[in-house]
């Protein structure tokens, strides 16, 4: 599993990190401020290269309405929501993944 954060944030990411390593979960950490993404790189390359990494869970939250949703167009592993400009931070931890539409 991936916390992928386009934005910062501590408590909600620290909250999902733990509850998946209490599940037995491996876990990445990315951080949207020492990636690729200050070059340039698009949303949408930095899922599709942590896919290629062997990511299959990611827990998203973006400063853009509705990132975490394009996602599910985007990998095929399980999307959870972790907050976007749309959205509030859902309550810690809400593990309600989003279903991939990708095959």
């Amino acid at each position: 599993m991936a916390t992928v954060f386009f934005e910062p944030s501590t408590r909600t990411r620290i909250s999902f990190e733990l509850a998946a390593r209490r599940m037995s979960a491996d876990v990445v950490s990315f951080a949207a401020q020492t990636s690729s993404l200050q070059k340039g790189e698009s949303y949408k390359d930095t899922l599709l290269t942590l896919e290629a990494m062997g990511v299959d869970a990611y827990v998203i939250r973006a400063d853009s309405a509705g990132v975490p949703h394009q996602a599910t167009r985007w990998v095929k592993g399980a999307v959870i929501n972790g907050g976007d400009a749309a959205a509030p931070t859902p309550p810690r931890p809400s593990w309600t993944p989003i279903p991939s539409s990708r095959p």
